[in-house]
């Protein structure tokens, strides 16, 4: 599959997008992504590109980095639980430790710890997840290095299991934003709007998001359209299907 980036422009605009740049995934024979890289519009690279490995159907075991001579650049591996559940990511670079993620589960209450370290020593987020029925996060509480809060952040779902609601709390519990998520029936998100808390009442804030959509024969996407503010984003979605023997 290749997605073709445009360059941005005015809402009203008349001009033709030009290619900024693209992107080609590979996939596998049950729709896991195996390779992704990005090029510019000239075509030339701008890495070398990321490759995925599985072990039979299951999620993904490690994925590997590569810089534009084809030198493995970083590598990140990837450990789980009987239920698939992630327990660990780390990510290796020139010999060296640049990121770990540790999340452990406990046995009886719907309660995940989440612990994200760069290089050994900068601690990014130190949470405990509330997790419902279906293990997903609703409530992300964070702490700073001293025990204090640092903030948290809450989700809300739908019957579907799309993210229709985020809320971020400060270092004092309280409420300082919130997005809401619409999507069309296609689970496709269309409308990201986002609400700042003002004396205590939510206001509108003018940076919401619109998804516009086009599909090909199949069904399939053919183009998204990100409208924010008065400037559109498009790209533009090729799909080439294997051959059929």
């Amino acid at each position: 599959m290749k997605i073709l980036d445009f360059e941005p422009l005015k809402e009203k605009s008349t001009q033709e997008p030009k290619l900024e740049s693209w992107e080609i995934y590979e996939f596998d024979k049950i729709g896991r992504i195996i390779s992704y890289q990005v090029f510019r519009s000239d075509s030339t690279p701008v890495t070398g590109g990321s490759r995925f490995y599985y072990s039979s159907k299951g999620p993904v075991q490690h994925q590997e980095n590569f810089d534009l001579k084809g030198n493995l650049q970083s590598r990140t591996d990837f450990t789980y639980d009987k239920k698939e559940r992630l327990l660990k990511s780390r990510t290796m670079a020139g010999g060296k430790e640049t990121s770990l993620k540790e999340i452990s589960y406990d046995p009886k209450k719907p309660i995940s710890n989440t612990k994200i370290t760069y290089y050994g020593k900068a601690v990014m987020q130190n949470s405990i997840d509330s997790l419902d029925e279906k293990g997903r996060i609703v409530m992300m509480t964070d702490y700073l290095p001293n025990g204090a809060l640092k903030g948290k952040l809450g989700y809300v779902y739908d019957k579907k299991g799309n993210e229709i609601l985020q809320e971020w709390y400060n270092s004092e519990g309280q409420l300082f934003q919130f997005y809401k998520k619409t999507y069309n029936e296609r689970n496709e998100e269309i409308l990201n709007e986002r609400f700042e808390i003002v004396a205590g009442e939510p206001v509108k804030s003018s940076s919401e998001i619109r998804y516009e959509y086009l599909y090909d024969s199949l069904g399939n996407q053919s183009q998204v359209s990100v409208k924010t503010g008065n400037m559109i984003y498009i790209k533009k979605v090729i799909v080439t299907y294997p051959n059929k023997k």
